[in-house]
């Protein structure tokens, strides 16, 4: 009888220390990456973003430019062909004029004994973009208006309709001076405001693979690195 009953309360003892099953053993907590705050979500149910809220979602920790581009918002859907076929188009376009931009930054020293191949390739292509050029000019194009921008969104004034918050569509700019192809990227209209001028509107991207917000990105990187040297230039002549 003693030994039974030792038996039982080793038994007892052992199902005791024993983990339960879908608990963990010792050991240090699991730990999480932070999360982000949510960002603002208009017309779905939540309050109305201001503007001021729109800013710093937009421009707040990113990287921003400002210039005077032909610029405009063209309200509709993102239908998920669409957003695929203009998504690769924007990346493409992008990393092209990437590559054509900065070769054409480099000093002659640094293009080695291909400089002048590349040159001639260069002219050939400049060539090809004023026929172009022309040809896109046959058709209708945004008008030149301040543009605000970082690789999360972008703030115009485009006309003076009333676009609700919530509202999608797409953002249009030609991002060069010196080609006239017009870049599309879907957008959601975030936060809008009436003014004199008509209704400016803060629009945040969305639905941008890794590749075309990379492209974007270093593309914003080297517009503000020519605002940087347009700087320094006029303070040093």
């Amino acid at each position: 009888m003693a030994r039974a009953a030792r038996r039982a309360t080793n038994a007892d003892a052992g199902a005791a220390a024993a983990p339960r099953p879908g608990r963990r053993g010792a050991g240090p907590p699991a730990t999480r990456a932070p999360r982000r705050a949510p960002l603002p979500q208009p017309g779905r149910g939540h309050r109305r973003v201001k503007p001021g809220e729109a800013d710093a979602v937009l421009f707040g920790e990113a990287l921003t430019c400002e210039e005077r581009r032909p610029a405009g918002f063209a309200p509709g859907p993102h239908a998920p062909t669409e957003l695929q076929a203009e998504s690769l188009r924007a990346e493409a376009f992008l990393q092209a004029l990437a590559l054509v931009e900065d070769s054409r930054g480099e000093e002659p020293e640094e293009r080695g004994t291909t400089g002048l191949a590349l040159q001639r390739i260069e002219a050939r292509l400049d060539l090809l973009t004023t026929l172009v050029g022309s040809l896109l000019r046959g058709h209708d194009h945004d008008p030149v208006r301040p543009l605000r921008w970082s690789a999360l969104g972008a703030s115009l004034q485009a006309g003076d309709g009333d676009v609700a918050g919530g509202a999608t569509g797409w953002l249009r700019v030609q991002p060069s001076d010196w080609l006239p192809q017009v870049l599309r990227l879907p957008v959601e209209v975030l936060a809008s405001e009436a003014g004199t001028g008509g209704t400016r509107l803060w629009l945040r991207f969305v639905g941008l693979g890794a590749g075309l917000s990379a492209a974007l990105e270093r593309h914003l990187f080297r517009v503000h690195r020519r605002e940087v040297a347009g700087r320094r230039r006029a303070t040093f002549p």
